[in-house]
């Protein structure tokens, strides 16, 4: 790596071009795609991780929903709408 390449700042974020966080990376359980700082590491708590190649922090990256166990392709999860339950609708028959 050159110099200059060294020295050029990202435009978002104004850190070092070439570890910025604005970088695009895969989740690497569900395979969405995110900005590097919209996603988590398990060992982003360690002292050495921001010293690590960029390749070594983006290995492993999380999104957000599945770095903290959301479920959002589940089927018991899905909210359907309604007017009112049947239960409502027995309730309100009785005013």
């Amino acid at each position: 790596m050159s110099k200059k390449e060294e020295e050029q700042t990202c435009g978002g974020c104004d850190r070092i071009a070439t570890n910025c966080y604005c970088r695009i990376v895969e989740c690497s359980k569900c395979g969405d795609m995110n900005k590097r700082f919209n996603m988590k590491h398990f060992d982003e708590g360690q002292c050495d991780f921001y010293d690590r190649c960029k390749e070594d922090q983006d290995e492993g990256a999380l999104c957000k929903d599945c770095f903290y166990g959301c479920e959002t392709d589940s089927d018991d999860s899905e909210y359907i709408p309604s007017d009112k339950t049947d239960e409502t609708k027995e309730f309100d028959a009785d005013y």
